[in-house]
């Protein structure tokens, strides 16, 4: 659920707390210092820095197009950027990935293309170590689009993938469109001479939580017909800016997660094996990444094994394949953990760069177990569940912003309120043991007196397994 929060005469403080470093991407970025190891001691919190873009190469590629990547050098002192043009669409073009007039600071990229045909850039922003190339999280920054206007037959627009809120002028000019994994920022129709922090109608501000990969595109719109240059960002860094009523929408994510099991096998030498399904969805606003699924085996089959279970309490697995993937969804061939044993290793999944669930998509994962069960606890359910996570903005490492536990069944969702985070129900199975234990119980012998006697007999049967009989 998207949730709205309203204020007057507000304030949008770009060295807050949740801030960081302040740059303009297009859009004005700020983020704290990058932290490289998100599990470290949490230090004093850095004061607000710039990130600066004033000194590229061209890494590798051919400049302006598809696949090229630019390096950005000491965006932050030891950490570059690497932004990698992904794709260019209705022909548009890169002008130049960066004007360095009037100022230096700034990245200013600037596109051409006939916004009849609706041309669009889309570009990958990735943050690396300066010394080793390995990714690096930049810790709560914000962006904000500034002056995303247009004139009498064209608009400008911005797409971002990532963020966790965005803040508009109430009213504003700007057109929010919600996409499965970015959301878009459409101007209107109008010109506005310069680029003025003071016109907040044309202005966004987003969130983004802790980082290392994000993703950006700059587009045009409307019914011109003749190519045109625009320059879609600006070469001047505020540290505050100011809404007359400040109009905040926060975004809800919620992962879903189901587990069902296929038909069990007797293997005839003291094993079983079961077949499991696992079912991942979307329910959230925005795109996932970082995704996880995991499975503690240990507790309904005892010890893992490699190899054929000779001996009772203990179990083998298969590796995960992955299943259903919807069509939107973004999943790597190396996403399926090889190692996963639900013992010393739970992850059904390796965090891979790039892997994206789209709003409302879904995947699943498959895998089956073979255990021998203890002989007391043959009639008795196996039951467990599965925990699926992701993160709103991809920052490589998994157990973020949305969590949910498993329900049995197919359907994450089972009863059908947009919410699995109240379907939690475990998955249960039995081995089927068709068994009956039988007594028989006598009486006293009655002397009748006349050279008879009586003997009652109590017979009982007893369903002793887990069948009906």
């Amino acid at each position: 659920m998207i949730q709205l929060v309203r204020g007057t005469g507000s304030r949008r403080d770009l060295s807050r707390s949740k801030s960081a470093a302040i740059v303009f991407l297009l859009f004005l970025l700020s983020g704290f210092i990058p932290v490289v190891d998100k599990d470290a001691p949490a230090p004093t919190p850095p004061m607000p820095v710039d990130l600066v873009f004033n000194n590229f190469t061209l890494e590798s590629g051919t400049a302006g197009q598809e696949g090229a990547v630019y390096r950005f050098t000491d965006v932050t002192p030891g950490v570059d950027a690497r932004i990698k043009i992904v794709s260019l669409i209705g022909g548009a073009s890169l002008t130049q990935i960066d004007d360095a007039s009037p100022s230096s600071d700034p990245l200013q990229p600037q596109i051409s293309g006939i916004p009849s045909n609706d041309p669009r850039i889309d570009f990958e922003v990735a943050f690396v170590s300066s010394v080793s190339s390995a990714p690096v999280i930049v810790t709560g920054f914000e962006f904000s689009g500034i002056d995303i206007d247009g004139a009498s037959n064209y608009a400008e627009f911005t797409r971002v993938s990532g963020i966790t809120e965005y803040t508009l002028e109430d009213p504003t000019e700007l057109t929010v469109n919600q996409g499965s994994n970015y959301t878009e920022f459409v101007g209107p129709f109008v010109v506005y001479n310069g680029i003025d922090p003071a016109i907040t109608t044309v202005i966004f501000t987003g969130l983004l939580p802790d980082v290392s990969r994000f993703n950006f595109s700059l587009g045009l719109t409307g019914t011109r017909t003749t190519s045109i240059n625009r320059l879609s960002s600006i070469s001047l860094t505020f540290e505050t800016i100011i809404y007359g009523i400040e109009d905040t929408t926060v975004f809800d994510p919620q992962i879903g997660a189901a587990k069902s099991t296929g038909t069990l096998t007797d293997n005839l030498d003291g094993t079983y094996s079961i077949p499991y399904s696992i079912a991942v969805e979307n329910y959230g606003d925005g795109a996932l990444y970082d995704l996880q699924v995991t499975e503690d085996l240990t507790s309904a089959f005892g010890s893992f094994v490699a190899g054929t279970p000779s001996s009772e309490g203990t179990y083998t697995t298969s590796a995960p394949v992955l299943s259903n993937v919807s069509a939107g969804v973004t999943l790597d061939a190396g996403t399926p953990n090889a190692g996963f044993n639900g013992d010393s290793d739970t992850d059904l999944m390796v965090v891979v760069s790039g892997n994206e669930l789209p709003e409302n998509e879904s995947f699943g994962l498959d895998f089956t177990v073979t255990f021998y069960p203890l002989a007391a606890a043959l009639t008795q359910p196996f039951s467990n569940q599965v925990v699926a996570s992701g993160d709103q903005a991809e920052d490589g490492i998994a157990g973020g912003a949305t969590t949910d536990s498993s329900t049995t069944g197919t359907n994450p969702d089972a009863n059908l309120d947009n919410d699995p985070s109240n379907d939690q129900d475990p998955t249960v199975f039995s081995i089927p043991i068709a068994r009956i234990g039988a007594a028989k119980q006598a009486s006293a012998i009655t002397d009748n007196g006349d050279g008879t006697f009586d003997i009652s007999f109590t017979l009982k049967a007893e369903n002793t397994g887990n069948e009906f009989l």
